[in-house]
């Protein structure tokens, strides 16, 4: 947690990165190619904004968590060229992935930055020439939660800024202590008391979130993370299907599935049903075995966390507790939330009514039967209605309810990540109260139509000069490599809202 009061630097925020989301399925030339286009463009970024500081002060960047997603990595390491692992990779990890332990989260890590070299090397840079860096977690990338994973992170990024030390421009050369202390990685938020609140944003969302946000962990075998209906979706389905991208189908409906049925053929369809009871069972088993047990232990832990928190930092008292409050029990708690939040109950429901009751009907020609038929018709509307009345499955309208209540809380603008899309939102006041960043996914690199960019890398770029505080969301051109303006410029987007 963090609570600065600098007031000698200025901010650039991005997030979802989502660093490694490419491994599915291909080569490591393949996986570079890929990575390479928003790798370049973030190099550009970090070396254009490192070249024109606001004020002649130094920016503090944060990637608002994402950052690395060790969910969708599915790099396993190559036992024949004897890298010296300290594990062994079971039966299990062979057919599902790594699991995110301490250890394995640290190769992962390590495999990471050697395929992504230019990207840390530019962040490397970026910090040898005074600026800042910090990281905060997201629930793609809660491995960096293990303090062996923070230290392995701090030990590369040192490795590579004494291997480069020689070739970085200027005087300016720091000593690898002050280099180390210009990196953060925080489990939960940035704060800066009075000007803005900063996390990640999955803690709203009842698909991505924790239980404890301070005490992610598997409430059974402490040695792994939790894992919530996304983790568990991505683990078990998504990462098993070719071309089959999580970014895609967060927002997908039934008819966007049907089309894509119909495009990938009937063998590849019926592989994906086979992946869909997988996932069924997969997931019901995680449930019965750590899900559903609660761990006193950690819910004591975090109060004690907390309180630590609110003393050290000056919050009014039960500040933080009320924030917590905010976030979302995980979907993945509770059976029939976790079967909904996969359409179990109405794809089961779905069975019953047009196969079996149908069936029973023409056999025994029973009125009653014919009676469950449409009585079951009428709870698999009733199902679907209430799943849209409580909004389970659209991230937006989550973090946009919970970020105005967040914001009464802290009395400052509320900036979060995690929905991938660049919004802002309004009441009563000339300045927004919630902030969305957006992303810098691979899909987001555009072209140029009839003069203008319409690439969708955003960011966010905060001038602490002033006040109340200037914060501009920000649009990169990734193809002329220099920013595209500023999105207040033009409120006829959707984007935009007043509440």
């Amino acid at each position: 947690m963090h609570f600065n009061k600098n007031l000698n630097e200025n901010m650039l925020l991005v997030s979802d990165l989502h660093l490694g989301d490419s491994s599915k399925n291909t080569t490591r030339t393949q996986y570079m190619k890929l990575a390479n286009q928003v790798d370049k463009e973030f190099c550009c970024f970090l070396d254009y904004w490192s070249k024109k500081p606001l004020h002649n002060q130094p920016w503090h960047l944060a990637i608002v968590g994402d950052f690395i997603d060790f969910d969708q990595l599915t790099f396993k390491p190559n036992l024949n060229q004897g890298r010296g692992l300290n594990f062994s990779i079971t039966s299990r990890e062979k057919e599902w992935g790594l699991q995110r332990d301490a250890i394995r989260s640290s190769w992962m890590l390590e495999t990471i930055f050697e395929r992504h070299f230019n990207l840390f090397s530019s962040l490397v840079r970026f910090i040898a020439k005074g600026n800042k860096l910090t990281v905060l977690l997201g629930n793609h990338d809660l491995a960096l939660y293990w303090p062996k994973v923070k230290e392995t992170f701090k030990k590369l990024m040192l490795k590579l800024y004494l291997e480069q030390r020689s070739q970085i421009k200027g005087d300016f050369h720091l000593d690898e202590k002050t280099f180390l202390n210009k990196i953060s990685i925080l489990d939960w938020f940035l704060y800066y008391p009075g000007e803005f609140w900063i996390e990640h944003g999955s803690q709203f969302d009842n698909l991505s979130g924790v239980q404890y946000v301070l005490k992610p962990l598997n409430p059974v075998k402490q040695t792994l993370l939790e894992e919530n209906v996304s983790t568990l979706g991505i683990k078990y389905f998504s990462n098993k299907i070719p071309g089959l991208s999580v970014h895609k189908i967060d927002y997908w409906l039934l008819p966007d599935f049907f089309k894509w049925f119909v495009k990938i053929g009937l063998k590849a369809t019926l592989k994906v049903g086979k992946g869909y009871f997988d996932l069924l069972f997969q997931s019901f088993k995680y449930w019965f075995f750590f899900s559903r047990h609660e761990n006193v232990f950690f819910s004591k832990e975090q109060k004690k966390l907390l309180t630590k928190l609110e003393k050290k930092y000056n919050f009014k008292p039960k500040t933080l507790n009320r924030l917590v409050k905010l976030h979302k029990r995980p979907a993945s708690k509770n059976l029939y939330k976790l079967a909904n939040a996969f359409v179990a109950d109405r794809f089961f429901l779905f069975i019953l009514v047009i196969i079996i009751i149908p069936g029973l009907f023409f056999y025994w020609k029973s009125s009653l039967i014919f009676t469950l038929f449409f009585f079951s018709l009428f709870i698999i509307f009733w199902l679907l209605k209430k799943a849209k009345a409580t909004e389970n499955y659209h991230t937006i309208p989550k973090l946009r309810k919970q970020a105005r209540k967040a914001h009464k809380i802290t009395k400052t603008p509320i900036i979060l990540g995690h929905s991938h899309f660049p919004m802002l939102y309004f009441k009563n006041s000339k300045y927004p109260y919630y902030y969305n960043i957006g992303s810098w996914l691979p899909g987001n690199l555009g072209k140029h139509k009839n003069g203008e960019c319409d690439c969708s890398f955003s960011y966010i770029k905060i001038d602490r000069s002033k006040t109340p505080v200037e914060i501009s969301l920000e649009r990169w051109c990734g193809v002329n490599h220099k920013p595209n303006g500023d999105y207040l410029m033009n409120f006829s987007k959707p984007d935009f809202v007043l509440d």
